[in-house]
């Protein structure tokens, strides 16, 4: 398994799918995760990312925010 269920569901915006998949798995998110949400303007789904994976929160991601 990997990271893309979770990747594709913060993209999407389904913080339920999200918040399930972190319970329910152990492959976490990829940094695609936090970028992907900021991109298409989740806010939700980011700061829950943010605080359940603080290492994902890389810089690149945080400065897609400010584009």
């Amino acid at each position: 398994c990997d990271t893309t269920a979770m990747d594709v569901a913060a993209a999407n915006g389904h913080l339920d799918v999200v918040k399930w998949l972190h319970a329910a798995r152990s492959e976490g998110c990829s940094t695609d995760a936090m970028a992907l949400a900021l991109a298409y303007g989740h806010s939700e789904v980011v700061q829950w990312l943010r605080l359940n994976y603080p290492e994902e929160s890389s810089t690149e991601a945080t400065q897609m925010s400010r584009t």
